[in-house]
């Protein structure tokens, strides 16, 4: 068994190595890592001892991927039992824990972290069968929005402009649907600037912000970023996104917004709770992102070092 001192970080990730910009930085620092791949995972549920030194949960899922739902419900079984090692109230050893993944699962759970917040988010009806979508449509006004709850579906978002759209594609049986999944019904909000607003957290704090434009005029799982251009968030914005960072347990993630290009208020839509959107490229930012996440990494790692030393 290996001592806690030659144990290396568990980074669960469910993608491709070479997409992955982190395990170049940790190899040229000497840092020990085993990739966890949670699609194609085991662990033993007896087992008293948690072979890594760090468990960094970076595990997203895009909509490409079917597999990556069961990759998701083994995230969330593994990290809680990582969590249950380690001591409910000893989140040391653990980046991103299983809330968070819980949270990322579905568009609905996301959404509750606003309204426990009194954060303000697109006004939104999740139903649970087609019967109640015109319920839905006649609480909500158009346009309106018909996404998967789930994060990992082949369904893309769909828009409709009035109720009689809504009804011609009902009786016609045109809806695309995933028939496992609840759906989540949503007022159109269309982003002033025609951009949506993200913020990078990084130990629950903001890092930085970036405009990103979409090709088509919604962001959703299947939109192109083809544009992303750094920008500063007012101060009331910023504690926003460190609040919400802080309700969701996020040590390592993105926050999205957008501002009404009618009304200028701003709304939050989506939590993603892992490292993907770092990769893109950002006009006018003046340093790496994967630095600073190695750094922090490394951070991290050596508190939980300096603790082991004092047992």
């Amino acid at each position: 068994m290996l001592s806690f001192f030659d144990k290396p970080i568990g980074i669960i990730y469910g993608h491709s190595e070479q997409y992955n910009p982190l395990f170049e930085k940790l190899y040229n620092r000497g840092i020990a890592f085993d990739i966890i791949n949670p699609a194609d995972h085991l662990y033993d549920p007896a087992q008293y001892e948690v072979p890594y030194s760090l468990v960094f949960n970076d595990m997203s899922s895009p909509p490409y991927l079917t597999h990556n739902a069961l990759g998701i419900a083994q995230t969330i079984e593994y990290v809680k039992h990582v969590e249950k090692l380690n001591g409910i109230h000893n989140s040391s050893k653990i980046i991103n824990g299983a809330r968070v993944t819980e949270i990322l699962s579905t568009k609905s759970r996301q959404l509750a972290v606003f309204a426990s917040l009194g954060i303000s988010f697109p006004k939104t009806r999740v139903v649970s069968s087609i019967d109640q979508l015109l319920a839905a449509g006649n609480e909500l006004n158009f346009p309106i929005l018909i996404k998967s709850n789930g994060i990992n579906d082949h369904i893309a978002t769909q828009r409709f402009e009035s109720i009689s759209e809504l009804v011609n594609v009902l009786i016609n049986d045109e809806l695309r649907l995933n028939g496992d999944k609840s759906l989540v019904v949503q007022e159109y909000i269309q982003p002033k600037g025609n951009h949506i607003l993200r913020a990078e957290i990084l130990n629950g704090q903001v890092l930085y912000a970036v405009k990103v434009f979409h090709a088509g005029d919604q962001p959703d799982a299947w939109s192109i970023e083809v544009k992303a251009n750094i920008f500063t968030p007012s101060i009331e914005i910023t504690q926003a996104l460190e609040k919400i960072a802080h309700a969701a347990l996020i040590d390592v993630g993105s926050i999205e917004y957008i501002i009404d290009r009618k009304t200028n208020n701003v709304y939050f839509y989506a939590i993603r709770p892992h490292t993907s959107s770092l990769s893109i490229g950002v006009d006018g930012l003046d340093f790496n992102p994967f630095d600073q996440l190695t750094n922090y990494l490394e951070q991290r790692l050596q508190k939980i070092k300096e603790i082991a030393l004092t047992i």
